[in-house]
């Protein structure tokens, strides 16, 4: 199971935002649940925005965020590079691309609120 950036964030810091399905899916895939690698870009650039408040370095934040969640960081392949470039033009923004084209090429389902992904044919996307 692949989370989009907003539910890693929030099952971390605020999981009352999580769906009834959400989070029964984290439970149900609590030992198989990754993030692709441009999840922790998005997650220090919202830190630098300040649309994120933490309470540690970011660095270090990031590094517990990822241990304690128990997720896998799946990095950016060719593969996912290249299919990234097929989704529909819908949608437009390059990190949800990637993140989109990291389930569909591990064969995992997508875990996100966003109406754009959950559109997505090719990427089977819950929440």
């Amino acid at each position: 199971m692949i989370l989009d950036t907003h539910t890693w964030i929030w099952m971390i810091l605020d999981p009352s935002k999580l769906s009834r399905i959400a989070e029964r899916m984290i439970q149900k895939h609590s030992e198989k649940l990754g993030i692709a690698d441009i999840s922790l870009w998005e997650t220090a650039l919202l830190v630098h925005k300040g649309w994120l408040n933490i309470h540690l370095p970011l660095i270090s934040w990031l590094n517990n965020a990822v241990q304690e969640s128990r997720v896998m960081v799946y990095p950016i392949t060719t593969e996912i590079a290249y299919e990234g470039t097929l989704l529909p033009l819908t949608l437009s923004d390059p990190a949800d691309r990637l993140i989109a084209s990291t389930a569909k090429c591990l064969g995992m389902k997508l875990l996100s609120k966003d109406g754009k992904m959950r559109a997505l044919a090719k990427v089977e996307t819950l929440w």
